[in-house]
């Protein structure tokens, strides 16, 4: 199993959240599942996405696709870091 941890800087939680529940299907299309959302109990504004992946590598290139960057960008991310990661 592979898995994805991305965290994120947001300026408004809920609106990062809209966009991401409208790109459920493009992730799935491309192995990325079973996304766990935590919002930082003492910093709302940082957020953690762990996803379960299939392929890591296409997880990592739709991540980091130009256009997903821009969809964050748009909704306010000021920070994004992935990490990639195989199960032991």
């Amino acid at each position: 199993m592979a898995a994805v941890i991305v965290r994120f800087q947001v300026t408004d939680p809920e609106r990062w959240k809209r966009m991401y529940d409208t790109t459920a299907r493009e992730r799935a299309a491309v192995g990325i599942n079973a996304g766990l959302i935590f919002q930082d109990a003492d910093y709302s504004d940082r957020l953690i996405v762990v996803y379960q992946v299939e392929d890591i590598k296409r997880a990592k290139a739709y991540l980091t696709l130009d256009r997903q960057a821009s969809r964050e960008f748009e909704v306010g991310v000021s920070e994004m870091e992935i990490w990639l990661g195989v199960e032991l």
